[in-house]
């Protein structure tokens, strides 16, 4: 990070290139009281901090900062950054109006938003009549006059919406706007979709049998199927399971959601072997098996489909894709294959002491799986290759 000394000039740089709300924050150094006090504040330190002056009795800055919480709860944008209001001179306040004719228009206040230095502009009431509103309140930049509200929302930037960021703004938008969200109003369409974003959109299944009995067939098919929480001792939900516990009728259309709208992922042949298997008395209303993902390791396919790799050649196994081709409703499959980046763990000859430290070619495994695998999936309707595949390995 550049020092303070390199990031003010470039500051002061911008503004002089008409940068966007440059000169307003640079005029916030212009006038800092800790600069002013003391001349070599911000050249011996990284940080910058703004400390505004003692507090006055004004009603423009308070009827500014109840404008600003009221728009927080309306503006999304506003909310996340949240602006703080300060004074920025000690001259008398411009409210309420004196006779006097000689009394000031326009005073200095700065906000504070998300950037290091803050933004002074001088603020003025037009028309300078009773009562103070939000809309009367103007700020003037770049010799222009604007509403408070409009010059705020020019200052944020709509970017913030999307990704992660998004994510964030909107839940501290929802912490400051004090509104109920009333789910139940809404269509059961837009509910569904709605529970299927906060459970997944993928859940991963797991069966309740112990690890004792993964190998015994009558312990796998007595075994409860759960979402994710298998036999897991925790008393705790986990965040993404919490709309279960907001009602009966919620929890009636959040579970329907999971297991006949969610794509159904595994990750390993043996929880997928324990999980289709099972007779899942708990789930017969369910038509949970119509839309899946696997995404195993290529070493962990090819014992799936009954091949192992030995340093002296090929040993042919039980196939277990006969537990694809056996799942009657099953319409939709996705055959995941790992990133390189998994490199030696999931090779066909990890542990192989003849053969070097080196994964095979990854396009030549995805066609030797698929051909291990053709019979098996060949009926299901939608079948995709998502992850680790060239494209010409899907056009096959």
């Amino acid at each position: 990070m550049p020092l303070l000394y390199t990031r003010i000039n470039h500051l002061k740089r911008d503004s002089r290139d008409s940068g966007k709300d440059c000169f307003q924050r640079v005029f916030t150094l212009m006038i800092d009281q800790n600069r002013s006090q003391n001349n070599q504040y911000m050249w011996y330190t990284d940080d910058y901090r703004y400390a505004p002056i003692p507090e006055q009795k004004d009603p423009l800055i308070r009827a500014m900062i109840h404008a600003i919480r009221a728009w927080n709860k309306t503006e999304i944008l506003l909310a996340d950054i949240n602006f703080k209001v300060y004074q920025a001179t000690k001259s008398p306040p411009i409210w309420p109006p004196y006779r006097d004719s000689d009394s000031a228009d326009v005073n200095f206040y700065t906000f504070k938003d998300v950037d290091e230095f803050p933004l002074t502009v001088p603020v003025s009431i037009c028309p300078k009549s009773y009562p103070l509103t939000p809309k009367k309140i103007h700020v003037r930049v770049d010799g222009v006059s604007k509403p408070l509200k409009v010059w705020l929302l020019s200052l944020c930037s709509p970017e913030i919406l999307h990704g992660p960021q998004g994510l964030k703004a909107q839940r501290r938008w929802f912490s400051r706007n004090g509104q109920i969200f009333h789910l139940l109003d809404l269509p059961r369409e837009l509910r569904d979709a709605v529970y299927q974003q906060a459970l997944g959109p993928e859940v991963y299944p797991l069966s309740t049998v112990s690890k004792n009995q993964i190998h015994a067939l009558p312990s796998i098919q007595v075994a409860r199927i759960t979402l994710g929480l298998g036999g897991s001792p925790t008393t705790n939900l986990e965040t993404k399971y919490r709309p279960f516990a907001v009602n009966r009728q919620v929890y009636d259309e959040a579970l329907n959601a999971a297991w006949n709208l969610n794509r159904k992922c595994f990750f390993d042949p043996r929880i997928f072997n324990t999980v289709v298997q099972a007779h899942a008395s708990n789930l017969s209303k369910y038509n949970w098996l119509c839309k899946l993902q696997l995404n195993f390791t290529n070493m962990a396919y090819f014992h799936f489909f009954g091949l192992t790799v030995h340093s002296d050649g090929l040993r042919l196994g039980n196939s277990k894709g006969a537990i694809i081709s056996g799942l009657q409703n099953l319409v939709d499959l996705r055959i995941r294959f790992r990133s390189l980046d998994d490199g030696w763990n999931g090779s066909l000859w990890r542990g192989q002491e003849l053969v070097q430290p080196l994964g095979g070619c990854q396009v030549t495994m995805v066609d030797w799986i698929m051909a291990l695998g053709f019979p098996f999936v060949k009926h299901i309707k939608n079948v995709k290759l998502a992850g680790g595949v060239k494209n010409r390995s899907k056009a096959k």
